[in-house]
């Protein structure tokens, strides 16, 4: 007798199954969802985070330059934008040259002196007795440019200002004004 007649045939072990997978595919799926949750946890707090600029442009796309006081209402714009973004005692006293020196301030350094030229007439026009009413059917070029230019100004704080700069309104050099509000 062959004793190769008693062996029995050749026996497969069962298929490797795909369930459970191994621990490191269960890593990467964590690793994954834990991804996709925290991009969308900072998506969200970017889309929070700029809500008041987001709003400031629509005002600022309504601005109507016939309006006898868009002076007052642009000044508004920016400093209800700032209040959002800012100390609120720092923003609240200031006014005037120290007003448009802090916004140009949260401005890249090359846009800062082109943004006080064109803006330090709005600013002057602010505090006068009686601002300029402007007359659409009379057409005065200089006042359609003075708003259109300071509302592309505007415009451009909007969208290049450092919203996140640590800087304070009141620098080392700016004096104060010695007025405490409550």
């Amino acid at each position: 007798m062959n004793p190769l007649d008693q062996l029995r045939d050749i026996h497969l072990p069962e298929p490797v199954s795909a369930w459970p997978p191994a621990y490191g595919w269960w890593l990467l799926t964590l690793g994954i969802i834990g991804l996709i949750g925290a991009m969308i946890y900072v998506s969200i707090r970017h889309y929070r985070y700029y809500h008041a600029k987001r709003e400031a442009l629509k005002l600022l796309e309504q601005l109507d330059q016939h309006s006898h006081d868009w002076h007052s209402q642009l000044n508004a714009i920016i400093k209800r934008t700032c209040l959002s973004y800012f100390p609120h005692d720092n923003i609240a006293q200031l006014y005037g040259e120290q007003w448009l020196q802090y916004l140009a301030s949260k401005l890249p350094k090359n846009k800062r002196s082109e943004f006080i030229t064109v803006m330090q007439p709005w600013q002057q026009s602010l505090y006068a007795q009686k601002a300029v009413q402007l007359d659409g059917n009379n057409g005065n070029t200089k006042e359609n440019t003075e708003f259109s230019s300071c509302r592309h100004q505007a415009l451009l704080w909007l969208t290049k200002a450092n919203y996140k700069s640590g800087q304070t309104a009141l620098t080392d050099n700016q004096p104060s004004t010695g007025v405490n509000h409550v």
